[in-house]
């Protein structure tokens, strides 16, 4: 893995502590379907 930095508010912080941190971004980002080209 890769450390990456993202600028959020605070709030947005707080949440993302709630729904699970960088395990809940990770898993969101895999489940994902890539964009259309």
């Amino acid at each position: 893995m890769v450390p990456v930095t993202i600028k959020m508010t605070v709030p947005q912080k707080e949440k993302l502590s709630e729904l699970g941190g960088a395990p809940w971004v990770r898993e969101r980002i895999d489940k994902a379907k890539p964009p259309k080209k």
